[in-house]
């Protein structure tokens, strides 16, 4: 029995939301044109983008524990929010959902960035009225298995 290819068309809808989970660059969090370039091609969908950075976006998490990543600083975080918006978010999506986006790199940075997010995090817990939540970041929770307590770079 022979095997045929199927042609299927693409889809014309556009979606409602799309969310980017990080690393929009290579390099964005030494050299800022690559974030400006990135945001500019971003601009180019004609759909709502809700971002959170990665690690090439912003810098990475601390303990450093890979050796020679660029780190998460201040500027560089104040940089990423001028050409993506807010690094943090929470969004109701109909009545049943609220979408929360975490940036992973603020979690012990004690940049101005984390108290932001705390905040930001108590209130989206505050008003989400019993609805369910769906969590975006770029980071896993845990690296190897749910019980893990000490800092990594690899996971918030």
């Amino acid at each position: 029995m022979a095997c045929r290819a199927r042609r299927t068309a693409w889809s014309t809808e556009a979606p409602d939301l799309i969310v980017c989970t990080g690393d929009m660059t290579f390099s964005g969090a030494d050299v800022q044109d690559e974030l400006a370039f990135a945001s500019r091609q971003f601009e180019r969908i004609a759909s709502q983008v809700l971002f959170v950075p990665g690690n090439h976006d912003t810098g990475n998490s601390l303990p450093d524990v890979r050796g020679g990543e660029i780190p998460i600083t201040e500027e560089r975080w104040h940089i990423y929010r001028q050409y993506f918006g807010n690094d943090c978010w929470f969004r109701d999506v109909g009545s049943s959902w609220c979408f929360i986006g975490l940036n992973s790199m603020l979690f012990g940075s004690s940049i101005a960035g984390e108290a932001h997010q705390w905040d930001m995090l108590e209130e989206a817990i505050r008003t989400g009225h019993d609805r369910s939540v769906m969590i975006f970041q770029h980071k896993p929770l845990y690296h190897r298995v749910p019980s893990e307590t000490a800092p990594t770079q690899s996971a918030i």
